[in-house]
């Protein structure tokens, strides 16, 4: 540590140790000792007496010098668990005042995972609650692949502005260079957003966020349409995102939907806004051990004719959005001879519905189900630099097949096997997929 530590701390145990023995030069130099009757603490919260006298290593009916108390002052200090320590004599009793650090509980956890459009995947979390007694809680997780990488951290207050809601500040990082994609594309952003709760099993996010994103590395034989949109853009954006849930005492129906609305590009000439909605609802039937699960969801990008959203900004299908292609196997493409450039499109819909069969219906965190999806990507507002034929309307795509999916303490396992699907000669079929996650 710098020697100014040092110097100042001598100073501060020289006032903190001159209540015990004779304030006087020759006193602080000499081996003067004293013996006291009992030795109290006082101030400790999280840890016991015995804990703070074993870590001073003083006793009662022990000689006690100067250097003996100094020392037990660094002791204390050193295990960093106190922000203020004091040693100070009443008759024949030893005081030790502390003032613990203000204490917090947190989580560091690093996990492994897979899946079949990333290849193997490592995560890493981070977690800590109520840092420094301060209400604020801290939580981040990043990701790397050899294909992407990604980051998000949230730090927030929930008692700032009372009624239950949470004021947070955001801030994600994500890059990518997927196989099946011409070009590359790095994102930052960071912005302030409030959660308000809407009643019991409500709430609504209210965000705004500053977003530097850079579309590059394009092929050069891509479509002149993602050849104009390379660069890199600046802009804010303003959102909010609305979730609900409910179950059905009766029916045990258990349904959960949300619907978000950004606006982005605000102060730009690219300006659009985009609207994404999902529901998400379970059944079991009677008592026959089947139950049903679906998933709806859509998006919508309106935007101006000669700017506005990017490929990174519009909709594609594929990996476990819809099962049986690729990630990014189903969207709007400009089709120039053996150059499939895909562009994304501006509407999307998909899909999910699976029957559990009680295969595994005694064993807990085991399923396994047959799958049906069908959805589309379709439109796109500007294709006057394509350099071959756009099929903006797209059509329906279909997938069937059976999965099993297995959850336990350590991470939750997927894999399916897709025997139908149904698409256009430019989508990128998958037929079988397969996830999992591990944490330590």
């Amino acid at each position: 540590m710098p020697g100014g530590y040092h110097m100042l701390r001598t100073i501060l145990l020289s006032a903190a140790l001159t209540g015990v023995f004779a304030i006087s030069a020759s006193a602080q130099e000499s081996n003067e000792t004293r013996v006291f009757d009992t030795i109290s603490v006082t101030g400790n919260d999280r840890f016991s007496d015995q804990d703070v006298l074993a870590t001073s290593g003083l006793n009662t009916g022990q000689p006690l010098a100067r250097i003996d108390l100094e020392l037990a002052v660094e002791a204390l200090d050193y295990t960093g668990e106190f922000k203020d320590i004091s040693i100070n004599a009443l008759g024949n009793t030893l005081v030790i005042a502390v003032e613990e650090t203000p204490a917090y509980s947190g989580d560091l956890t690093f996990g492994l995972g897979y899946d079949s459009d990333s290849g193997l995947i490592g995560v890493a979390g981070l977690s800590l609650t109520d840092i420094f007694t301060s209400g604020i809680d801290l939580n981040g997780e990043a990701t790397i692949s050899a294909q992407s990488r990604g980051a998000a951290l949230e730090i927030t207050h929930d008692a700032l502005i009372g009624d239950g809601a949470v004021v947070g500040l955001r801030l994600t990082y994500d890059s990518y260079d997927f196989d099946n994609d011409l070009f590359g594309y790095e994102r930052l952003s960071i912005g302030p957003f409030v959660t308000l709760p809407v009643g019991e099993e409500s709430t609504l996010e209210l965000r705004y966020a500053f977003v530097r994103d850079d579309l590059k590395d394009v092929d050069p034989d891509a479509s002149g349409i993602l050849q104009a949109e390379a660069g890199e853009r600046d802009g804010s954006m303003i959102g909010a995102t609305f979730k609900t849930s409910g179950l059905d005492p009766e029916t045990q129906l258990r349904w959960g939907a949300q619907i978000s609305q950004d606006f982005a590009g605000l102060g730009s000439d690219n300006s659009f806004s985009r609207t994404e909605g999902r529901l998400d609802a379970s059944l079991p039937i009677a008592e026959t051990g089947f139950a049903l699960r679906t998933t709806l969801e859509f998006g919508a990008i309106r935007t101006d004719d000669d700017a506005g959203a990017r490929a990174t900004d519009r909709f594609t299908l594929g990996g476990t959005a819809m099962r049986g292609f690729e990630r990014g196997g189903i969207s709007v493409r400009d089709i120039n001879g053996d150059v499939a450039t895909s562009l994304g499109g501006e509407t999307y819909a998909v899909a999910r519905t699976d029957l559990v069969l009680p295969v595994f219906k005694d064993r807990d965190g085991v399923d396994a189900f047959l799958f049906a999806d069908v959805g589309n990507v379709w439109n796109l507002s500007n294709v006057a630099a394509a350099d071959g034929e756009v099929d903006v309307d797209g059509s329906w795509r279909q997938s069937a097949g059976v999965g099993v999916s297995l959850s336990t303490n350590l991470g939750r396992f997927e894999a399916y096997y897709a025997a139908q699907t149904e698409g256009l000669d430019a989508d990128i079929d998958q037929s079988l997929g397969l996830a999992f996650r591990v944490q330590f």
